[in-house]
């Protein structure tokens, strides 16, 4: 069994998007014949995690999620590929990089990325950014294309609207305005936070605290007190990945200010605009869908959006449809790929 140490999980994270990457990762590790043996969450350095350094003393592969980190110059997103050279030349171990975005990064980035094994971006925006410093990479969807959804469980309502929010704080607090004066359905793609302890007590009392919360929230504005965004947008939340789903599906069209949840829309076949975001995500991905770039929609200089709801084309379905059978395809001949690695002879890269 391969032991497998992934750096930049996701999962403890309150959002949709998140859990289906790490899920999908985990699941996939396992029916190949390996094990996750340990996690280095995001936010937490594994320069400075003695657990994470230890577990590569007898791993047998990295598998980093670069998700939507590994973009303009961030610290975090250089903290995640200085991994590669270390564990080649400290334990002749070899790194992937999987479900990353490439754009607009140093070259002191660029040249920790060379020491990557493979590289599998999630849009051809990313693999031309590569492709600029000599780098080779393929292009495989987001992991989040993996988890499947049943169309025929698909019943929605032409008249209803959702809109998402943004990753930016202040797009969001637009839509959820936008949402509530128009009497769409807000629906953010993050949720109340996981609350789990090793304390059983500590865990219900913090959670029934949270709930207490929400329900001083909705008090509140029933009463007409306005409430801050930070407060406002717990109202709204889904907070399971199922009933998310559900709800956006069961809309006739969606305003997606998310990446994940435009992922979500796609697999879903709901029709939808959607904003641009921190990189080139979202044009990479409607790009490489094909012919969908047209419903990109800007926030104007007075921080409104102009949304008009139309439905897919013929076209659209049958490209939406091909990209997302294919997709998971993709994932899993990835996982077959990388799996496998650790039997080829070593060097810098294999593609």
């Amino acid at each position: 069994m391969m032991k497998v140490v992934l750096l930049n999980d996701t999962s403890k994270k309150p959002h949709h998007g998140c859990w289906t990457v790490i899920s999908t990762i985990n699941k996939l590790v396992c029916q190949k014949n390996g094990k996750v043996v340990y996690s280095n969450r995001v936010g937490k350095n594994w320069q400075k995690n003695k657990n994470f350094l230890y577990s590569l003393q007898s791993a047998d592969l990295v598998i980093v999620n670069g998700e939507g980190t590994i973009h303009h110059s961030q610290q975090r997103g250089l903290d995640l590929v200085k991994i590669a050279k270390f564990a080649k030349e400290r334990y002749s171990i070899k790194s992937v990089l999987i479900n990353a975005s490439f754009q607009d990064n140093s070259e002191e980035i660029v040249e920790y990325t060379r020491y990557f094994y493979s590289i599998y971006v999630r849009d051809s925006y990313s693999q031309f950014a590569l492709a600029e410093h000599g780098i080779d990479s393929k292009i495989v969807p987001d992991l989040s294309f993996h988890v499947g959804y049943n169309l025929s469980d698909k019943s929605a309502d032409v008249s209803a609207v959702a809109v998402t929010d943004s990753v930016f704080r202040k797009t969001s607090e637009m839509l959820c305005k936008f949402s509530r004066q128009n009497g769409y359905r807000f629906m953010p793609i993050i949720s109340y936070p996981k609350i789990h302890t090793s304390n059983p007590v500590a865990t219900r009392i913090k959670r029934y605290r949270y709930y207490c919360m929400r329900a001083l929230y909705a008090t509140l504005r029933r009463l007409g007190f306005p409430l801050r965004y930070t407060s406002l947008k717990t109202l709204y939340y889904v907070d399971e990945y199922d009933d998310y789903i559900q709800v956006l599906s069961s809309a006739g069209f969606a305003c997606i200010g998310r990446y994940h949840a435009l992922c979500f829309a796609l697999k879903t076949l709901t029709p939808f605009v959607a904003l641009k975001s921190n990189s080139h995500k979202v044009e990479g991905l409607l790009n490489d869908v094909g012919g969908l770039q047209d419903r990109i929609v800007d926030v104007n200089d007075r921080g409104e959006i102009k949304v008009e709801a139309k439905p897919f084309s013929h076209h659209e379905i049958k490209l939406i449809t091909s990209f997302v059978e294919s997709a998971k395809l993709k994932i899993e001949d990835m996982f077959d790929c990388i799996m496998s690695c650790t039997h080829e002879s070593n060097g810098d890269s294999r593609l």
